[in-house]
Parts: structure tokens; sequence; C-alpha cells
């Protein structure tokens, strides 16, 4: 497993094989790491990751570059592993780690629409660092991972994208500012429209920011200003619907519908209907009959 051909952050732990797979999105890649204890190295350097501690309490010898630590892991504790920085933790019993890593292109392309110069900024090495709102995004991130059912790939890159400029914001040695990008009504319409005429596909962040000529933090952000709504839950809210007018015309079956607007299956459309709507497609199917 190597993290320079993909971004994956998954851990190799002597001659442990850890249980999880790796989960992978464009420009970031997620995997849950459990091992017996001893000696946890990540992958050649080459992605920055997000390591956090998800198991219970653990002691740990810590290296991070220059930065050496013996501590007690505990669950949210956090290490922050620039690219191309040597690390290992020697755990002392079973332990269980999550590793978030994040390609240095979308941590440019981040920078660049934050108004940082990508060429001037990197990461901090940093152990055991309790930031509440990377927590949150890791423990989203681990339940996106271990679900039966997961959120998707829209939702996974604006957890990627979010940890990004937390990264860069409060964990990084800045550049210099570079100008904004603007954002228009027209552009926003044509987002829209993309989205509701195709909502059976696979739709990413970085294919709607291209749409609207915005990187996809800035994209986010704005996005979110203008519809009061992230951007996995507007699509969710399209699909629905959409699903609402279909059923109500009673032509297609339940099935037929959850796949003609982009829910995995008939289960999953109920699950987004009775969220957003309070009712299921059962009951809007019998109320149009």
């Amino acid at each position: 497993m190597t993290m320079r051909e993909q971004p994956q952050p998954g851990h190799q732990a002597g001659d442990q094989d850890p249980a999880h797979a790796v989960h992978a999105w464009p420009g970031l890649a997620s995997k849950i790491c459990e091992t017996l204890g001893g000696r946890v190295r990540p992958p050649a350097p080459s992605n920055h990751c997000v390591v956090m501690h998800v198991g219970p309490p653990t002691s740990t010898s810590c290296r991070l570059g220059d930065l050496v630590q013996q501590r007690i892991s505990a669950p949210g504790d956090v290490d922050i592993v620039p690219g191309d920085c040597e690390a290992f933790w020697d755990q002392a019993g079973p332990a269980k780690m999550l590793g978030i890593g994040l390609t240095p292109a979308l941590l440019r392309g981040v920078a660049q629409e934050m108004g940082l110069d990508p060429d001037r900024v990197s990461l901090r090495p940093e152990l055991q660092v309790r930031d509440h709102a990377i927590e949150h995004i890791a423990w989203a991130m681990r339940a996106e991972v271990e679900s039966a059912q997961p959120l998707g790939g829209l939702y996974a890159e604006s957890l990627g994208t979010a940890l990004a400029v937390l990264l860069l914001q409060r964990h990084a040695r800045a550049g210099q500012e570079r100008p904004g990008a603007s954002y228009s009504k027209r552009r926003l319409r044509d987002v829209i429209e993309y989205i509701r005429g195709n909502l059976a596909a696979d739709l990413s962040l970085a294919e709607l920011a291209a749409i609207a000529g915005l990187g996809t933090s800035h994209f986010k952000s704005l996005f979110k200003d203008a519809t009061h709504l992230p951007v996995h839950q507007y699509v969710i809210r399209c699909r629905v619907d959409e699903a609402v007018r279909l059923l109500s015309n009673g032509v297609a079956s339940l099935s037929e519908v959850a796949s003609i607007v982009g829910f995995s299956d008939q289960s999953h459309m109920a699950r987004c209907m009775r969220r957003v709507l309070g009712v299921t497609p059962a009951q809007i199917r019998r109320r149009s009959i």
C-alpha cells in the first residue's frame, strides 16, 4: 500500500495486516487501522495525513520529524503529519487509529482559493493536537467509512475540503494573499440547473465547482451562503423533490423512482425523504391514488 500513486492514508504496522480497506475519493482517502501494538508507520511520504486515535487509551511513544512524545493516546487525539515528514508510533498495546490523507494538489488548490500562495504555505508537524473542529470532521469521516450505507462521494469530498481549510487556517505557515473570486446569480443558476438535470449521476464537489468557475472550498462557502444549505444537502433536497413529483404521477415503481433521481436504492430514498419531509415514499404514493 503506497501513498505515492493514490491518496491512501493507511498505516503499516510491522507484520500486522490492518483489517479495514482504504476508502478513496478525488484528492483524499481515509482508513481505519487496528493493531495489536508495536510500531506503526505511515506509508512513504507524499500526502499530508491527519491521524486521530479512535480506540481505548493506549500508552504511546511518538516521533514526528524532530518532535518526540511519550503519552497516553486518548480518543480524539490528533497528529498532523506533513507529507515530507518522517513519523512513527510505538503502541504499548492494542490501538485503533483513523488516517485521513490529503494530496498536495488538494491542499494547494484550497490554499489558492483562500488567497494563500501555495508555494509558500506549509503544514506544521504537530502531536496530540486538540482541535475540536478537526476532531468533528474526523469523527464524521470515521462514520462515513464504517457505514454500511455511506452518504457518498460528495459528502466525503466536502469533509476533505473542510479539513484542508482548517489545516491551512490553524496549522500552517501562511503564504501571501491572492485576490478572491466573485460569485454571481448566473453562476449559481448554472450549478442548480446542472444538479437538477443530472440527479442520477454521482455528482462531485470538484465537478460542480468547475461549473461555477471556482475552487472547491470557495464554492462550498459561497453556495451555502446563497442557498442556506451545504452542497450535499442541497443535492439530497433536489432528489427528494423530484422523487415526490414522480411518485405523485404514479407511473414508476418506488425502486424505479429511487434509481431515476440518484438514490442508491429504495431504502436510501425512504431515509432521505423522512429526514427532509417527515413522510415516506409509500405515503406519497398513497396520497396520489
